[in-house]
């Protein structure tokens, strides 16, 4: 009889477990969604997507987008788009605190780096995404390519 009451016991116990967690998960912002969302052709809610220069340029253009620049502090120093933001990608622990203070999650992020083979745009924007960032995009070899277009960059 003492099983069978412990047994119950359990049961209610899991089933309000499940109840409370269903009910923060539902409140929660980012909460984990349970139903298919294939069917939203949103880009942003799978992640980051590589963006192209001219899409790139037209949101520069338009001057609601941040760019941010993930590589180290000497490589921008010496030159980054105009405007962009330094988030060294390998520093990226120590300003997170301070710029999500700083940024709107609804802020759009363009991250970009340099080099055909360089993947310090695609961590960082992989990284602000995960940190609750949703319109995230990021340009590969991005500074030799926005050069060669004659888009403004600028030195410190």
């Amino acid at each position: 009889m003492a099983i069978k009451q412990t047994g119950y016991e359990i049961l209610i116990i899991v089933i309000i477990s499940m109840m409370i967690s269903f009910t923060v998960n539902t409140v929660r912002p980012q909460g984990i969604s349970f139903s298919d969302k294939s069917s939203d052709s949103s880009q942003q809610a799978k992640g980051p997507a590589e963006i192209s220069l001219d899409e790139a340029v037209q949101r520069f253009k338009a001057g609601k987008t941040l760019f941010t620049d993930s590589r180290s502090s000497d490589d921008y120093a010496a030159g980054h788009i105009k405007g962009a933001v330094n988030l060294p990608d390998h520093e990226f622990d120590a300003f997170i605190d301070k710029f999500l203070s700083e940024t709107a999650p609804e802020t759009e992020i363009v991250t970009y780096c340099d080099g055909q083979n360089c993947s310090l745009c695609e961590d960082l924007a992989e990284k602000l995404f995960s940190a609750g960032f949703e319109h995230i995009f990021y340009i590969k070899n991005g500074l030799t390519l926005w050069r060669e277009g004659g888009n403004p960059v600028e030195q410190q």
